[in-house]
């Protein structure tokens, strides 16, 4: 059986900073937003945070934890996108580029918009046409 791959791994991330870096917030801000739009636009399958903002610092997310929408939006560039925005002096709070990356799938459809994505690279095996 195949394992699905890993979107995103909170603690392996963490342990990129030393004690007292300034990443480390900005790491788990960036975390609390970007999972709270997830589950706000309905993109996740299971909760990752509570309403307090708290969540279980092993979380990994993997693809089979998101809609085909939420995985179009993973696979597509728009989190890089969004991140990008932030070194240039935006607020992470600020999720208007995933709300309109997510209306943009959304209105092609999921399974059409991931066929232009690297999804395919990585999950398309000659001997399957569609691996959704």
């Amino acid at each position: 059986m195949k394992v699905p791959l890993t979107v995103f791994n909170y603690r392996s991330q963490m342990a990129r900073y030393k004690s007292g870096d300034p990443g480390i917030e900005y790491t788990r801000t960036t975390f609390v937003v970007l999972v709270r739009f997830l589950q706000n636009s309905k993109l996740l399958k299971r909760t990752i945070i509570d309403d307090q903002g708290c969540f279980d610092e092993n979380t990994v997310l993997r693809e089979d934890d998101l809609t085909k929408d939420g995985l179009a939006l993973f696979w597509g560039q728009f989190i890089d996108k969004w991140l990008d925005q932030h070194d240039r002096g935006t607020e992470v709070s600020n999720v208007n580029r995933l709300a309109k990356a997510l209306e943009k799938i959304r209105s092609e459809g999921a399974q059409e918009f991931i066929k232009k994505t690297r999804y395919y690279l990585y999950h398309t095996d000659k001997k399957q046409s569609d691996p959704l």
